[in-house]
């Protein structure tokens, strides 16, 4: 099973599909996850279908913010155990190895939203892995160690990590990743170009 999950950041350029059309193409991923900003369902559920996929949940943006989208091929079958604008739970059974697996999908929310702590507090609550394999992989929004960002304001050591501590209480380790070590960047006025590591893949040890 392959999966895909992209802050793509709209898909409303020609550019941007271009490119989601190649990594489909290239990885053949059987399951796509895609956070994005105000996308329209009608036209989402027209890129899913021009891109292979059968089936797919949409979960429409809220202001300026977010509009997630997940796809999958007949090869499986997805439970949803949840969904809102910044999760999409799910259980997946893969019809051809029969294997079952536990994937939550996450876009986090910004790094000063007032909710931030609630959000990942209910999380921890919420998300089990139920005695299965388990993968949450997404946009967290959050910094775990201080290498994973360049220039901008100094690492704050009093500040509270809330993924790593979601980590460490559900007992996820960070599946590392390979090419560029920043996933987000953004030239600022005051601080220059400013990198940072915001989308990760973690799982359990089942």
């Amino acid at each position: 099973m392959i999966f895909l999950a992209w802050n793509c950041r709209g898909t409303g350029q020609a550019s941007t599909v271009d490119v989601l059309r190649d990594l489909i193409h290239i990885n053949k991923p059987s399951i796509v996850f895609l956070s994005e900003r105000k996308a329209r369902s009608n036209g989402i559920e027209t890129l899913r279908r021009s891109m292979g996929y059968q089936h797919g949940i949409f979960v429409k943006a809220i202001g300026q913010s977010g509009g997630l989208c997940l796809w999958w091929k007949d090869v499986l079958e997805v439970q949803i155990i949840f969904s809102s604008a910044n999760v999409i739970d799910t259980c997946v059974q893969d019809f051809v190895s029969g294997s079952v697996i536990r994937l939550t999908w996450i876009y986090g929310p910004p790094p000063r939203a007032e909710y931030k702590g609630t959000f990942w507090e209910k999380c921890t609550r919420s998300f089990t892995a139920d005695g299965l394999p388990w993968m949450c992989a997404g946009d967290f929004n959050e910094l775990v160690w201080p290498h994973e960002k360049r220039e901008g304001r100094e690492w704050e050591v009093g500040r509270r990590r809330f993924l790593k501590e979601f980590m460490q209480r559900k007992e996820l380790i960070d599946l590392g990743f390979s090419g560029p070590p920043f996933t987000w960047e953004r030239d600022w006025e005051d601080w220059g170009l400013i990198e940072e590591r915001l989308d990760r893949a973690m799982v359990n040890n089942i």
